[in-house]
């Protein structure tokens, strides 16, 4: 199998090319030749990541490593569950509804928890407005995927590019990664901030970007 590093729309992305993917590939390989659905690995990874969440509540320290691992893990799992479907050849319109509706939970209160958090390092009301602009780049950046995906639009695949190139293809998998290392070094705030301002940057000009290449494309027919 040679996936375009998980993204239909984007040609991959910077994060699941080199933090995920390496790992989720080697697991759905591992799970080929067993009775694991790929339904039953989206659960598993929800699930992971949910508990995950939850101990980001905790203020020691250990209990939000171990949630941030199994935040972490729970990306790894939602990429191996497509991985795992296409090595079969079972891919299904429910499964890919699943993976969709499960991966929009995680993600909302992710950042809704990540939000609580923040407020409680800072105490400024001024928080939560980050938090929404935080949710609403991020829900950009999917709603871009999709209908692209939708639209059938081929980014160029992520590992053709040069290495500089490959870092500005900003993915949610990054919005995760700032969210884990703000939620590890108490710097919650700043890591909604940075979500906020570069998921709506990215949003923004690969909008402009694909519109352009859709536009050329019409033109030539």
């Amino acid at each position: 199998m040679k996936p375009n590093d998980g993204s239909k729309g984007y040609g991959g992305s910077f994060g699941s090319s080199y933090l995920f993917r390496p790992f989720s590939k080697r697991i759905s390989r591992i799970l080929l030749n067993t009775p694991v659905s790929p339904m039953q690995v989206t659960l598993f990874g929800f699930i992971l990541g949910m508990a995950g969440i939850v101990l980001l509540f905790s203020q020691n320290f250990w209990a939000v490593l171990f949630g941030c691992t199994l935040i972490y893990l729970q990306h790894v799992f939602d990429c191996v569950d497509g991985e795992l479907a296409r090595l079969r050849g079972e891919i299904s319109k429910a499964g890919a509804l699943t993976d969709e509706v499960s991966d929009r939970v995680f993600e909302n209160a992710l950042f809704l928890v990540a939000t609580f958090v923040a407020y409680r390092q800072i105490q400024e009301v001024w928080v939560w407005p980050v938090g929404m602009l935080a949710v609403i780049g991020n829900a950009r950046m999917v709603t871009l995927y999709l209908k692209l995906e939708g639209l059938q639009y081929k980014g160029q695949s992520i590992r053709t590019l040069p290495f500089w190139r490959q870092m500005l293809n900003y993915g949610g998998e990054l919005n995760l990664v700032l969210i884990v290392l703000g939620a590890l070094y108490g710097k919650m705030v700043l890591a909604l901030v940075l979500v906020a301002i570069t998921s709506n940057v990215f949003a923004t000009g690969r909008f402009f970007y694909a519109t352009l290449k859709l536009g050329r494309e019409e033109r030539k027919k």
